[in-house]
């Protein structure tokens, strides 16, 4: 009898021995895993630091390259600009002496003033009225068709190519019509002969203007 009683305590003894071991060896497993668990943690937020740092920097840098882009854009229009002063103010010095240039009277008693041929070509009436134009308003209200601030030719024009799509928007806002060499409405992308059988206010006309290399010629219904 007090033999089994040392046997049951000693396997009660063995019982807790492997439970208390099983236990210690359970605590440093999960505190290890723990331990690893942490550092990967903490490694995964100074990686996400550095990812937030490389970030910021490349976003600072693409903003300086932008500022840099934006103002070597404006130093680019500057200089576009004083260049294209430098051409008017040529162009101005050159359109001088069509300005001041007397007129020359036909046999029927017209003045004839010149044509600025470089910008406007040998067109007529129209290269008249815009070389005038640069001029200014007391030079234009000398222009044979201008009385006030109406054109009162009734222009007919012939262009030397097919009508760009930016003149051929121009022409049907003024109020132009096809001419009889063209097809009617169905012909307006290929008709090269407009007419305009009215009075119009000069700056209306005035809009043909920066379309003059696209004129062969100009002449006029009403020239009475």
């Amino acid at each position: 009898m007090g033999q089994q009683f040392k046997e049951h305590v000693q396997r009660s003894k063995n019982i807790w021995i492997i439970f208390i071991s099983v236990l210690g060896i359970a605590l440093i497993v999960g505190g290890g895993m723990y331990l690893l668990q942490q550092n990967k943690i903490i490694s995964v937020q100074k990686d996400l630091r550095v990812l937030t740092s490389n970030l910021q920097n490349q976003i600072t840098q693409s903003q300086t390259e932008n500022e840099i882009l934006k103002q070597n854009a404006a130093n680019l229009q500057s200089e576009l600009n004083a260049l294209k002063n430098i051409s008017e103010n040529k162009t101005d010095n050159n359109s001088s002496i069509y300005c001041t240039s007397e007129p020359t009277p036909t046999v029927i008693g017209r003045d004839i003033y010149p044509i600025n041929a470089d910008k406007y070509g040998n067109i007529g009436f129209l290269g008249e009225l815009f070389t005038a134009d640069d001029c200014g308003s007391d030079r234009v209200s000398m222009i044979f068709g201008v009385t006030g601030n109406n054109y009162t030719l009734w222009p007919d024009i012939g262009l030397k190519n097919y009508p760009s799509k930016e003149l051929l928007s121009v022409l049907q806002l003024i109020g132009f019509e096809t001419g009889s060499t063209c097809g009617g409405s169905s012909d307006l992308d290929t008709c090269t002969h407009w007419s305009l059988k009215k009075t119009i206010p000069l700056n209306e006309i005035i809009k043909l203007k920066p379309y003059a290399k696209e004129i062969k010629s100009s002449g006029c219904i009403n020239c009475g």
